[in-house]
């Protein structure tokens, strides 16, 4: 216990650096490589694509969730 103490008394900066980190690319900001030339000649193999989630919508972080739904179109036409 008092090994993990003095970690944490010696380590707080970097982890609050990686916890506002996550927070930031979460939330607000993210960049990304890009993995094949599938864009060729506007972005190269390797480019870095920076991407701003705050155009799309202010969320709370590490909450957004992808819902699948296993309902068909056609029920879904009768519910709307």
């Amino acid at each position: 216990m008092r090994m993990l103490l003095k970690l944490w008394r010696n380590n707080k900066g970097l982890v609050a650096f990686l916890f506002l980190m996550v927070l930031f690319r979460s939330a607000v900001a993210d960049w990304n490589v890009v993995p094949s030339g599938s864009m060729l000649p506007t972005i190269r193999e390797g480019d870095r694509i920076f991407v701003d989630k705050m155009t799309y919508d202010l969320r709370v972080p590490l909450t957004h969730r992808d819902r699948a739904s296993a309902r068909s179109a056609a029920q879904r036409h009768r519910d709307d």
